[in-house]
């Protein structure tokens, strides 16, 4: 017996199987499944009306009993009342149709509806549109500037839960109501070569590749083992996208793919190769740091123009010249990412060839692990023109709070401080606690926040106000907002190609000069063909344009067609080439060259990193071309004069 129980309990539990699967399947199946049902009361009714009742229509009426509840009391034209036959058909019938029916329909609709809203759906994409692999917290910000960059359409393909990233755009994107019609939101992984397929990466307008990770700097994160970077697989996605392009471009034009490089070691080794264009050439590969990113923004008026972005002047608008010695002194408070990346890019920069050094101090309680860190890729100590000082101190020991003292009593210096601790509360009360020999005078603070809102606000509040310590607010500007942490903008790249297009056309004009052919070299391309390395280089060089200028005693006007030219003197013209040499010197030894009496690309030695009054003539020659071409290209590109600055004199 129990053999025979066990057996009917196993058969009944298949059924049930059966039907759940079939139940519990896509609603076009379930529909399908109800159909055949009906069709199946249909026939048996239809087969017991034609016994029963010959020669009438049987098959119609068992169709009207099951398909029409009001047909119940109309029988039969022999019966005087409706038969039991038509009641059971028409019960039967009622259910199927207006119970399962309805609620296959309403349940089809919620999956499709749920599908959407968990990111299972998938759309065909026709070209134009922007892709964001990956969420973090920079999410928001990239799919804004996607939006205003011109894409019709985001699609959003990342792991993260669908409706954990809707409610990020939500609470943090302007007009997201508005555009949500624009935007879709895919739920997977971009490791899959078929889902990114799915993208049409090939006719995309931007590509964005995010990866996982969070951008947030903490000690309690990066200064242990917990590091999360998805650098590798953030590659591998833009191999993978290669790939496809090069199977399916046909559009004019690479496609742009912004990648984003967590770790500043992996962002600066693309300044020492040669990284190729992938996909046959289709596809432009953009490798980007949200912390060097905002490095650059801090001291680069001409690439941010029409931006809403802070700019904050290295020189405050003062001339450098050997009589005056000034000399420029940066406190760095707080040594995470952000803090190593503007430390590295202002030793790229900050070179005014007035025989004084550039200082930079470094003041952080936990140094000892990320000053290994920093010079492990940025090795600023072989800098010639450049003094670095490590305090594993907090901003508020009283040794560093006298180091800063003396900076700001000094004459000569041109003092910044820095405030790049990644908690914003905490980022806020170490400014507003350095000493007042230092928020008392014209000295800029910059201080690290994510957002222009909360501590941001209330700073402009006070400012504002007539209270007797607004005074210490004055000086404390923000930085390093989320928002333009990727930058599609041309306006930096543009300054840059016109520096390479100028030193194409130079390079040319001197092999003319000498009768010789001229003979490209690796840097000697046009700038489409022209690696990354070479690409940032020259942006490198376009940040550096204020800086010149201001340290030459001038400033930057709108142009007036009546107005001449700006020449420079002749002894301005040399020591405008000597800044750009010793600029070129830091950049090179900063990406791991150094000096060596033969030339060796591959193994980064170089002839010419040497003090500028030891170069050769022709060597000097680039240098002085550089400096010579500065109005024309600031007048042509930008609509701006080069004129003294008011109230200086240029010693």
């Amino acid at each position: 017996m129990s053999g025979k129980s066990g057996g009917a309990g196993e058969k009944v539990s298949r059924a049930w199987k059966c039907f759940d699967r079939r139940a519990a399947g896509p609603t076009h199946r379930q529909l399908l499944y109800l159909g055949a049902l009906l069709a199946g009361i249909i026939a048996v009714g239809a087969l017991v009306l034609a016994v029963c009742h010959p020669g009438d229509r049987a098959l119609w009426h068992a169709f009207l009993y099951a398909t029409d509840s009001g047909y119940m009391g109309q029988d039969m034209e022999s019966m005087a009342g409706p038969s039991l036959l038509g009641v059971l058909v028409t019960l039967l019938g009622w259910v199927f149709m207006s119970g399962l029916f309805l609620t296959i329909l309403v349940n089809g609709y919620q999956e499709h509806v749920g599908r959407i809203r968990d990111g299972k759906r998938r759309y065909v994409f026709s070209g134009g549109h922007g892709i964001v692999l990956g969420w973090n917290r920079m999410g928001v910000s990239v799919v804004g500037q996607l939006l205003r960059h011109g894409c019709g359409e985001i699609v959003i393909l990342a792991l993260r839960g669908a409706q954990e990233i809707r409610r990020h755009l939500q609470a943090e994107l302007a007009d997201f109501g508005r555009e949500e019609h624009r935007i879709f939101i895919l739920n997977g992984s971009f490791d899959v070569a078929q889902e990114l397929e799915g993208l049409n990466p090939a006719e995309a307008g931007e590509i964005v590749i995010l990866g996982d990770p969070d951008v947030r700097d903490d000690h309690a994160v990066l200064g242990g083992t917990t590091v999360c970077s998805c650098d590798s697989r953030n590659m591998e996605a833009a191999m993978h996208i290669g790939d496809i392009v090069a199977g399916g471009n046909g559009r004019r034009g690479p496609v742009r793919c912004h990648i984003h490089l967590s770790n500043l070691r992996s962002y600066g080794m693309f300044q020492r190769i040669n990284l190729p264009r992938s996909g046959g050439g289709g596809l432009e590969l953009r490798p980007f740091n949200f912390f060097e990113n905002w490095a650059w923004q801090l001291w680069s008026p001409l690439a941010m123009r029409g931006q809403p972005r802070p700019f904050f002047s290295l020189t405050h608008g003062k001339p450098f010249t050997r009589e005056n010695g000034r000399h420029v002194h940066l406190f760095i408070v707080g040594f995470g990412l952000m803090g190593q990346a503007i430390a590295a890019h202002t030793a790229r920069i900050a070179h005014f060839a007035n025989g004084q050094k550039t200082r930079i101090t470094v003041i952080d309680s936990q140094l000892d692990w990320w000053r290994d860190v920093f010079r492990s890729h940025c090795v600023v100590e072989r800098v010639p023109d450049l003094s670095l000082e490590f305090l594993a101190l907090s901003a508020e020991s009283d040794e560093a709070r006298r180091r800063m003292e003396e900076a700001a009593a000094d004459e000569r210096c041109v003092m910044t401080v820095a405030v790049t601790l990644s908690n914003p509360d905490a980022a806020m009360a170490t400014a507003l606690s350095l000493p007042r020999g230092v928020l008392m005078r014209d000295i800029p603070v910059l201080v690290r926040q994510e957002t222009f809102s909360g501590l941001s606000r209330l700073t402009e509040l006070i400012r504002g106000t007539k209270h007797e310590d607004a005074e210490l607010w004055d000086e404390i500007r923000f930085f390093g907002q989320l928002d333009h942490c990727v930058q599609f903008n041309e306006e930096r790249e543009r300054i840059a190609r016109r520096i390479h297009d100028y030193y194409l056309r130079q390079a040319r004009r001197n092999a003319e000069a000498a009768g010789k052919p001229f003979v490209p070299g690796k840097s000697q391309v046009p700038w489409e063909e022209l690696p990354v390395k070479f690409r940032l280089s020259n942006m490198c060089q376009a940040d550096m344009i204020s800086v010149k200028v201001e340290a030459m005693g001038y400033g930057l006007v709108p142009a007036r067609p009546e107005r001449p030219l700006h020449v420079f003197t002749a002894g301005e013209i040399e020591r405008l080439a000597e800044m750009e040499h010793d600029r070129w010197v830091a950049e090179r030894t900063l990406a791991g060259w150094a000096h060596s009496a033969v030339r060796d690309d591959k193994n980064l030695l170089h002839n010419d990193l040497i003090p500028y009054a030891e170069l050769d003539e022709p060597t000097k020659e680039y240098d002085r071309d550089a400096a010579r071409s500065l109005p024309e290209l600031l007048r042509e590109g930008y609509g701006l004069d080069i004129a003294p600055l008011s109230g200086t004199t240029k010693g």
